[in-house]
Parts: C-alpha cells; sequence; structure tokens
C-alpha cells in the first residue's frame, strides 16, 4: 500500500502507473478531484477535493450581499484549476461569468500589476486561489493598493500563519479562508489530534493547520 502525496500536481502524474500496477494508494493532501475520478478499486482520496472546495467558495462569494461581480487570481497549476473549474462552473450555472481572471505564479514576490488590473475591473468578490507565500504577497498588494473587496483564499495556506507574515490583523479584514477540519486547530474539536501531534513535535516548532493533513490518511490506511 502507499500512503502519501500532498500535492496534486505529481500525484496526477503518479495515477497512471499506480493504478496499473494495482497498489492500494491512500492519498494524503492532494486534492485535485481527477485524482479520484473515475472511480478505481484502488485509490482512495482522503481530503476534500478541489471540486468540493471550488463550489463551496463559489456559494460562499455569492452569499454575500450584491455580490454579482466575481474575480478570479489564481496559479496557472493542476493544483489552482482544480478549484478554479468547479467555481466557474457554479457562477455560469447562476448566470455569472468572472468580470476578470490573473494568474500570480510561484515565487513571484509583486503582485502589483495582478492588484491593478483586478481593481480596473471593479468586483464585488475575489476567489483567490494561491498558496501561502503568494497569498501573503497579495494581499500585501492589494492592502497598499486599496483593492478593498472581500476575498476567499483555498486550501493552500494557514489562516494564522498568513497572518503572521503580513504582520497585523489589518491586512485579513476582509479575508476569508477555507478549512478542511472540524475545527479550528487550537479548538475543543481538535483537541485529540492536537495533543497527539505536539507531543511529538521537534523543538521549536510549532502546530499549523499544516501540522493536521497527515492524520486522515493514516486514519484510512489503518
Amino acid at each position: 500500500l502507499i500512503n502519501g502525496n500532498i500535492c496534486s500536481g505529481p500525484a496526477l502524474a503518479m495515477k497512471p502507473v499506480i493504478e496499473e500496477s494495482g497498489t492500494p494508494w491512500v492519498i494524503s493532501t492532494a486534492v485535485n478531484q481527477n485524482l479520484s475520478s473515475p472511480v478505481t478499486p484502488t485509490t482512495f482520496q482522503a481530503s476534500q477535493t478541489s471540486l468540493d472546495i471550488g463550489y463551496s467558495m463559489a456559494k460562499f462569494a455569492l452569499s454575500k450581499p450584491n455580490a454579482k461581480k466575481i474575480a478570479i487570481v489564481q496559479h496557472t497549476n493542476e493544483w489552482a484549476k482544480g478549484y478554479r473549474d468547479p467555481a466557474v462552473d457554479y457562477f455560469k450555472s447562476q448566470g455569472i461569468q468572472p468580470v476578470a481572471e490573473v494568474t500570480l505564479e510561484r515565487g513571484q514576490t509583486d503582485a502589483t500589476a495582478q492588484v491593478l488590473r483586478l481593481k480596473a475591473a471593479q468586483p464585488d468578490f475575489i476567489l483567490s486561489i494561491l498558496y501561502e507565500p503568494e497569498q501573503v504577497v497579495f494581499l500585501r498588494d492589494a492592502r497598499k493598493y486599496a483593492l478593498d473587496v472581500p476575498m476567499i483564499g483555498s486550501l493552500g495556506g494557514d489562516f494564522a500563519n498568513t497572518e503572521r507574515r503580513l504582520g497585523g490583523k489589518e491586512y485579513m479584514k476582509n479575508f476569508f479562508m477555507a478549512l478542511q477540519y472540524a475545527g479550528l486547530p487550537d479548538g475543543p474539536a481538535m483537541k485529540k489530534w492536537h495533543d497527539i501531534i505536539s507531543a511529538r513535535l521537534p523543538p521549536g516548532e510549532k502546530i499549523t493547520d499544516y501540522s493536521f493533513y497527515g492524520p486522515a490518511s493514516a486514519i484510512a490506511v489503518v
């Protein structure tokens, strides 16, 4: 049995070989929905898929009062596409076409062009499909250029750590983030797993959202 994969791109590349071998494969936190669709008897996805989260992000956006003009900032990899496509499908089912879609690639340290383009489109809500480092860059520059629009992030980062990296709550006042757990990492719903993990962390390492990525697939294996 294989247990692992936390990134959709490599997991999708491995999928044909693993499936052909017939080896049971419990995927940890690689979320692209095409990893477990179409269904095979030996592949198990232990986290919410980006199909689920993409729809949820879109529904959340449209639940906000007067949210009619939606924009998207995203990476161009398979991970981001897994969120973007279901979200856009849902928007189209509601008669809405995104007013702008911009890309911010991995490793970019400036989001000025993306922020100004989105600001010009005058969206009511933004879907942000970025990993944490680029999410920090985008939120920093959004505040710098007064892009004061509610937005929701995907499963690509840790909310509290994003706030710490930005240096203050003022950057986060309009920012929401999808969460795949039963509760906040330091809340009562997660205490059992918090205690298991914290007792085994190396000295000086703190628990973050990422710390809980392992238990779901481990439970599935057991």
